[in-house]
Parts: structure tokens; C-alpha cells; sequence
């Protein structure tokens, strides 16, 4: 983990993002640029990031920006996407394709040459996969299908303290959140973890994790996110009274801001013990 980061670089940082991506479509909050700039700047490991779901670029920037403050802990950064519209989950777009508009974002915020793209559905890419991984970012197709076929294809690519991240797993859509709470938060493998606005993420531990205290944080969020699961699982509409009550669970799920000393916190924790 670097420690060189400091607050100051964090600030500047995030300066620098936010002009890059002002003008850029997409939907990432404040906090989730926070989150993914943390994660790819201040490393948990050494290997490549890699992006399923890319859209316009908005997230592919702060990757990219970010990366490049990570040091030797940083090997690449991969956009996967085919770049196609309307989507299963976006099914309002209008337009055939993003991929223009995703070369101009790039090259506008200067970091076309740190981001190698493939322009396909990510189980194209995961034929020939075979690169370790510190940083997984899913933000793909979110049907269940989907999320769980990224999260199966991918994950096995994870090194030992690695990040893994799924977007939107408090919204709507149930595959991220599904995938989040069967196979990560039930899953020995993964220790600190938490959700940022809409991003869930954890750290992935190639040995067991047997601490007591984040054992019971998982479940903890494993029954808090349940709520969420029986009410978006089957595609089911999120109208009416159905709508009101999930607002409401979702309240008591913490997915407040991320700050530098707070990752740095939990990238200090023992991977397994």
C-alpha cells in the first residue's frame, strides 16, 4: 500500500478528475469518484485494473488518472465494452453506439495511452484473459446473468488483497446485488468490504478469513442487503409501495463517503488470519 499518498495529493487529484470529467456522460456520484480514484491511486496489491463497462469514459478517466500515482503496483488498465446501445439495463438510450464518444472523452482528458480497449462483451475478453488483477471494477450488464458471469469469469484473476467493486448494487437492478451478497459477503474469501453511494467492494483473501468481527460485519450487511435482493430479484418493478420500502432498506445500509484515511484504515487490516 503506498503511503506516499497524501491528503494533498488526494485533493489535487481529484481536481484534476473532476475537470477532466465535467463534461463527460455518465453516472457516478461525488463519492464514487472518490471511491474509484482511492482505489486505483492507493493499491491494496500489485497487478492491472480492468473496467467491464465503460459507456462514455467517465469512470475509464478516473481509473486512468488515478493509476498512474499507484507506482510499480500498477501494471495496466483494461476497458471492456462493447459499446452498444440500447443496453438490457439502459434499455432508453438513443443513440446505436458510445464508442466515439468514448475515444473523444479519452483523448480530451489526455489518457488514450494508458487504457487498452476491447470492443466486446466481456466473455470475449475472458477466453483469453490469463493477467492478476488488484482492481476488478464491474459495471457491465447488470441482469443477475450478467453481474454473476462477470464475477465468475473474473474473480478467479484476483491476487491476494485485491479489490473487487460492483456498481449500482443499490439500485434497481439485481444482479449486482445478488452477485454482492451470495458470493462475496457469504463467501470465506472476501474480509473488509463495505458499499460506497452505489458501489459495493471488497478485498479478496486467498486463505479463509476467520476473524470473528468482520465475519459478523458481513453478515450484518448480508441481511441488510437481502432486503433489497427480494424486492429486485425476477426483474420485479420498483413502483408504488414496492418502491417506498426500498428506499427505506436501503437506508440502513452504510454507503457514506469514502476519505483517504479511511482507506488507508482498511487497507491496513490483516487480508486473513
Amino acid at each position: 500500500m503506498s503511503q506516499t499518498f497524501s491528503q494533498q495529493k488526494f485533493d489535487a487529484l481529484r481536481t484534476e478528475i473532476s475537470a477532466a470529467i465535467v463534461a463527460t456522460e455518465g453516472h457516478l456520484s461525488d463519492h464514487e469518484v472518490d471511491f474509484l480514484t482511492l482505489a486505483s491511486a492507493v493499491p491494496s496489491a500489485t497487478g492491472e485494473v480492468l473496467e467491464i463497462g465503460s459507456f462514455k469514459g467517465k469512470s475509464t478517466i478516473v481509473l486512468a488518472k488515478s493509476a498512474k500515482h499507484a507506482g510499480d503496483a500498477h501494471t495496466g488498465l483494461w476497458a471492456c465494452d462493447p459499446f452498444t446501445s440500447p443496453t438490457v439495463t439502459c434499455p432508453d438510450l438513443e443513440e446505436d453506439s458510445s464508442f466515439s464518444d468514448f475515444e473523444r472523452n479519452l483523448r480530451s482528458a489526455d489518457v488514450t495511452a494508458d487504457v487498452r480497449v476491447f470492443q466486446d462483451y466481456s466473455d470475449q475478453l475472458a477466453l483469453t484473459w490469463n493477467t492478476s488483477l488488484r482492481l476488478l471494477w464491474i459495471d457491465g450488464d447488470h441482469t443477475f446473468a450478467g453481474a454473476k458471469k462477470d464475477f465468475d469469469n473474473f474473480s478467479p484473476w484476483l491476487v491476494d488483497g485485491a479489490i473487487i467493486a460492483f456498481h449500482d448494487t443499490l439500485h434497481s437492478h439485481d444482479g449486482p446485488c445478488r452477485v454482492f451478497a451470495n458470493d462475496i459477503l457469504l463467501s470465506p474469501h472476501y474480509g473488509a468490504c463495505g458499499f460506497c453511494g452505489s458501489i459495493a467492494w471488497a478485498r479478496y483473501s486467498s486463505k479463509p478469513i476467520t476473524d470473528e468481527t468482520i465475519k459478523q460485519r458481513k453478515l450484518q450487511l448480508y441481511r441488510q442487503l437481502t432486503h433489497l435482493v427480494a424486492l429486485t430479484a425476477l426483474d420485479q418493478d420498483i413502483a408504488g409501495w414496492r418502491k417506498v420500502l426500498y428506499r427505506w432498506s436501503r437506508t440502513w445500509i452504510p454507503h457514506g463517503p469514502m476519505s483517504l484515511p479511511s482507506w488507508k484504515k482498511w487497507l491496513a487490516m490483516e487480508v486473513s488470519s
